[in-house]
């Protein structure tokens, strides 16, 4: 029989039984053994002592019933129950070191440490006991980590009373992680710190995702969370326990330094300007100690998050490609403005779009006050500037005084005494827009001071000024074009060329076409067409300007010149440029021929598909001995065939002789690159062979299958592009 420290239920001794059968027969936990665990728990652990030596056996047979002893409720000092399971043997060491890091308001709530063990009972068999049953009584790392967990409970404000206990209990835990094959309790313990604000910082309770190990000064005064190294002053640490202690923040918690990671974590809770100004601030003073490895994540994390934000009363953020860095300019969205001092961090190293045009723009407005002795000529800035503000005048030009510059001494032009001198735009100068012109008319207009190259890379910056009504050839009083005929007249091109030239006129709509006449009669004029290959210099062309006397001059013309004589086409072409002329320049000019309007007086450009010149082109090189395989290339691409449209019964024409609008190209056409010839190039031409068809050479083909360009251009001003 058992006697009780208390009566039970009025007796003064019981039969401790932990088993009785229900009324299915089946053997259970006893109701007495529950009623007791919760009224008596100070005297449970003897009831269980005594009660074992009697139904040990059985339990240790009934893997079943073991279990359900092991999850009956054990009454808790506060009311709270826990399963018996999880409660720890009151041995004495365990009762140690709970005094030693608890103190007596700090309850640990799984040890039964309130339960004495009987006097003069022998602790093996309390021992063995606790391995039958399953209870714990080894101080293993699981149970320093109650201890913490339970050291925690008791300080939820972080005011722990004696913190060194709590240094000593992360010393404990990190001694049995470093135990061989304790893999699984370091896993968990870094999960565990990962989840539960149980790292103790002078900021209080804290979870090791939120803090940081260690970091430099100036970054530790603008992040969150806490910094872990050096610790607390009233941890009274030594250098061995610190080593350690570093050892288990960074291999067994895994927790980072606070340098990059730092940072963007700080910018992950989206903080105000100020405190996002000082992050930034960070990020350019530490960017040189990130590894390089992690510098193209730093670019990526400011591409696709919004962390920019660039005023204190504009709470909006931006990503990093929403943004320009523009000193100096007033547009939106422009870090500059916010933070100047920071060019290194944005530009250089997260690579945010950059334009000096606000710069440039100061520059060219205040360069009159630029006085050069030494330095760099003011003729010469004035080109460098203009250029710089090409370059990104069509993208922000809309932020910039247009007016202020136009009024400005920027532009260097060669008056007619051949003085450069800079002028704001309402002076009276040109703009050479050919190559071949740049001397010419140098001394006789006043003209802008540029190369050809320049003024290619001033082009934006003309177009957005509005200049391009000064571009010289537009300006052009007058053009007569004057040849030296060859002493060798060349025979026709052959019939096929010109049938296929035909076709593809009839096939992209040509206004000549719409007529059987007059179909007739571009027949007549192709059937009749013949190019001659002139010597060098033979051709060349006389300008005049408007509104200036005397400013006649003579100049090469260019690769290619038609006229039609005598009801055909005549084509001339000079010695040095036949070959790139026919290659280029002659299929462009063939197809503006084509594609004109007899009726538009008005000569406009009309739109031309940007296939026909290619198909021109290779009409053009066919070789005489493959004549035939003209015919073969042009039914391929799908060009109207000539001679069964004439002979359809189901397309026929109109009572105008017109043909029917089924023959209409699908599709909006396009501009050729270019309708005309460009008089201002150097000359290229080949020899004058008089024997044979000059189309039997064979040239080099040059592609223009790409996208059309839709700028419309004539023969005497096209753009050069």
């Amino acid at each position: 029989m058992f006697r009780p420290k208390q009566p039970f239920k009025g007796q003064e001794t019981i039969e401790a039984r932990l088993i009785e059968t229900n009324d299915d027969g089946l053997a259970v936990i006893s109701a007495q053994c529950i009623s007791f665990a919760k009224d008596r728990p100070d005297d449970f652990m003897n009831y269980l002592r005594h009660a074992w030596k009697q139904d040990g056996s059985t339990f240790r047979k009934d893997e079943d019933l073991l279990k359900a002893l092991q999850k009956v409720e054990v009454a808790r000092p506060g009311g709270e129950t826990a399963s018996l399971v999880s409660l720890y043997l009151p041995i004495p060491k365990l009762v140690y070191l709970r005094n030693r890091y608890l103190l007596p308001h700090e309850s640990f709530r799984l040890l039964l440490a309130e339960y004495e063990i009987t006097p003069g009972a022998e602790l093996e068999s309390w021992t063995a006991l606790g391995d039958d049953i399953g209870l714990v009584h080894d101080d293993d790392g699981m149970f320093y980590i109650d201890l913490l967990a339970a050291l925690k409970s008791g300080n939820e404000s972080g005011a722990v009373e004696f913190p060194r206990r709590v240094l000593e209990l992360y010393l404990r835990i990190q001694a049995a992680c470093d135990m061989k094959g304790e893999n699984a309790l370091k896993q968990m313990t870094r999960e565990w710190f990962q989840e539960d604000p149980v790292l103790l910082t002078e900021k209080g309770w804290h979870r090791s995702s939120e803090c940081y190990v260690q970091a430099p000064e100036h970054l530790s005064n603008v992040i969150t969370g806490p910094v872990l190294l050096p610790p607390p002053k009233s941890w009274d640490v030594s250098s061995f326990e610190l080593a350690a202690l570093e050892k288990f923040y960074r291999e067994t918690l895994q927790v980072d330094d606070g340098l990059l990671d730092a940072v963007l974590k700080e910018l992950d809770k989206k903080p105000d300007f100020h405190h996002s100004e000082q992050l930034y601030g960070v990020l350019n003073k530490i960017w040189e100690k990130i590894p390089m490895d992690d510098l193209p994540r730093l670019r990526e994390y400011f591409k696709e998050n919004q962390c920019i934000i660039l005023s204190e009363d504009d709470t909006e953020r931006y990503s990093l490609g929403d943004c320009v860095w523009a000193p100096k300019l007033n547009c939106p969205k422009n870090a500059a403005k916010s933070f100047p001092e920071l060019q290194t961090l944005f530009v250089g190293v997260l690579g945010m779009q950059k334009t000096d045009i606000g710069l440039v723009y100061d520059e060219i407005v205040n360069l009159i006050y630029l006085v050069t002795i030494f330095g760099e000529p003011n003729v010469q800035k004035a080109r460098r500037l203009l250029v710089a503000l090409s370059q990104d005048v069509e993208n922000y030009g809309s932020y910039i005084d247009k007016q202020k510059i136009l009024e400005s001494d920027i532009f260097p032009v060669v008056e007619r005494n051949k003085h450069v001198m800079l002028r704001p735009a309402s002076a009276d100068f040109y703009i050479m827009d050919r190559e071949a012109f740049q001397t010419e008319f140098r001394g006789k207009v006043p003209v802008l001071d540029i190369d050809h190259t320049t003024f290619w890379l001033l082009q934006p910056f003309f177009n957005w000024a509005g200049l391009r009504g000064r571009y010289l050839m537009s300006n052009i009083a007058s053009v007569r074009t004057e040849l030296v005929p060859g002493y060798v007249t060349p025979p026709y091109i052959h019939p096929m060329r010109a049938k296929g030239l035909l076709r593809l006129a009839v096939h992209y709509g040509s206004p000549q076409t719409r007529t059987a006449d007059g179909r007739k009669s571009l027949a007549r004029t192709l059937g009749k067409t013949r190019i001659h290959n002139l010597k060098d210099h033979s051709l060349f062309t006389i300008l005049n300007m408007k509104d200036f006397e005397g400013s006649q001059v003579i100049s090469p013309l260019s690769e290619v010149y038609i006229r039609e004589h005598e009801g055909g086409l005549e084509i001339y072409l000079e010695k040095k440029s036949a070959e790139t002329a026919t290659a280029v320049q002659l299929p462009l000019v063939l197809a503006r021929f084509l594609m004109e309007d007899p009726n538009d007086e008005s000569k406009r450009i009309r739109l031309v598909d940007a296939m026909l010149p290619g198909l021109i082109r290779t009409i053009l090189r066919t070789n005489n001995r493959n004549l035939p395989s003209i015919k073969k290339i042009l039914d391929e691409e799908g060009i109207v065939d000539m001679d069964k449209l004439e002979n359809s019964p189901y397309i026929p024409e109109n009572g105008a002789g017109e043909l029917s609008q089924l023959l209409a190209t699908k599709g909006p056409a396009q501009r050729s690159r270019n309708h005309g010839s460009r008089p201002t190039q150097d000359p290229k031409v080949t020899e004058v062979n008089g024997q044979e068809d000059e189309l039997t050479q064979e040239f080099g083909s040059l592609s223009l299958q790409g996208n059309a360009d839709t700028t419309g251009t004539t023969w005497g001003s096209d753009s050069t592009k």
